[in-house]
């Protein structure tokens, strides 16, 4: 007969993974893990929106003074806080009577469960990692707030309900170059540099490269040439990587590679943030669900949160095709 105690074994199962699943998210995106690094995967605790506040201007009553100078104290304006809307992913674990039948020793039902809440695992990683690189207008609008939104090909959008086509908001766009051209190894290395330095402010720099195929195959032709490699953390783990200056290089295409084709991020993690809510990271949502015209049970792992910026103009796309 069926085992009485599955909805239990279901529960139970889901719940002893989802700290796996969140840390699976992050080992399985190289942003993400820096990020996590960083200490900038932070749970939000509610509310309409996700408030990501920034500095944006210097304070004008700041100068040198002498004696018994008067000191300016006019009110000031250098912070302001982007909005983000929550976005929501979810993934039902649904087993039939009969699966439940076939597998109805308590060992058996356990062992169909894991390889079930494994696939709803990887399948939350791949849209999660093809969020980061989205614009948000996937799936109605739904979909994470990534990098095309970010780091977009033409920055006059609005991002973070700031409008970066107006002059005044100029400190909220990030940099793209377009050189029309394929890469080529006599100029993969100075546009990397004019890339990194044109983000560099003191020792705020790029942490992160996230390169394409063609690109990455080019720019490691030239390190082999000058048998310039470094060990990175990043290839210690696991990952494509290699280093350049400060930053980690990543490949973002390959198989089942989410990064757009012919592009190169340039990214400083410090001012980008993971930030899921608190009560829906990777958590079993609600109580089993068994509709009443169907012999079936679905128990669902939920997310819910958005990929915020607070530093755009300290990212940049570089294009060459």
């Amino acid at each position: 007969m069926p085992n009485t105690n599955y909805d239990s074994i279901l529960t139970t199962t889901i719940e002893s993974r989802s700290r796996t699943i969140q840390d699976n998210v992050t080992a399985n995106n190289a942003a993400y893990l820096k990020m996590a690094e960083r200490g900038n995967i932070r749970p939000f605790n509610g509310g309409h929106k996700i408030i990501e506040p920034l500095s944006y201007a210097e304070n004008t009553n700041t100068g040198w003074y002498s004696g018994a100078d008067i000191f300016t104290t006019g009110l000031t304006e250098e912070m302001t806080a982007p909005e983000f809307t929550i976005k929501q992913l979810a993934a039902p674990v649904v087993i039939t009577g009969l699966d439940e039948i076939k597998n109805s020793g308590p060992a058996g039902l356990i062992d169909l469960l894991e390889s079930k809440v494994r696939v709803a695992e990887s399948t939350m990683e791949n849209l999660l990692d093809a969020g980061f690189y989205a614009d948000g207008t996937g799936s109605n609008g739904k979909e994470l707030t990534g990098l095309a939104a970010a780091v977009p090909v033409t920055v006059t959008n609005t991002y973070g309900n700031i409008n970066r086509a107006l002059a005044v908001n100029a400190f909220w766009r990030s940099r793209v170059t377009d050189t029309n051209a394929a890469p080529a190894a006599a100029t993969i290395l100075g546009l990397f540099n004019a890339e990194f330095y044109a983000l560099t402010r003191g020792t705020d720099a790029p942490d992160l490269v996230l390169a394409d195929d063609v690109t990455m195959g080019v720019f490691e032709g030239v390190l082999q040439a000058q048998v310039r490699f470094t060990t990175s953390k990043l290839a210690e783990l696991g990952f494509n990587a290699l280093r350049y200056k400060t930053a980690d290089v990543v490949l973002t295409t390959g198989i089942d590679g989410n990064g757009p084709a012919a592009t190169t991020f340039f990214l400083n993690t410090k001012y980008i943030h993971l930030r899921p809510f608190s009560g829906r990271n990777m958590v079993p949502l609600g109580d089993q669900h068994r509709p009443f015209n169907q012999d079936v049970t679905a128990k669902t792992i939920a997310w819910a949160g958005n990929l915020t910026c607070s530093g755009a103009k300290f990212q940049s796309r570089l294009i060459q095709s």
